[in-house]
């Protein structure tokens, strides 16, 4: 009866700490979920305008950048895609 009684408390806060993982995982979803919100939210505003941007074709064929830019509040999100690896203590 009492090493049963162990093995249920031991069973208890295994539970529990398996809960507060979860918990918190959940946040960090929840957290995620509200930003790809806000951020589909932007792209399909109206006050948005969509820009794209040549960039360097020579260097990275497959590289582009598109700009959203609100002229209300003069606010601009880039989203840059396929550029290759910055140089050694470099970044974009």
């Amino acid at each position: 009866m009492m090493n049963q009684n162990n093995t249920l408390k031991e069973e208890i806060i295994l539970t529990q700490e398996e809960n507060m993982e979860l918990n918190k995982s959940l946040i960090e979803v929840e957290t995620e979920l509200a930003a790809t919100a806000n951020l589909f939210e932007i792209l399909q505003s109206k006050d948005y305008k969509n820009i794209l941007l040549l960039v360097n074709q020579a260097v990275s064929p497959n590289a582009y950048a598109k700009v959203f830019y609100n002229t209300i509040g003069n606010l601009a999100y880039i989203d840059v895609q396929g550029l290759p690896c910055a140089p050694q203590g470099k970044v974009y």
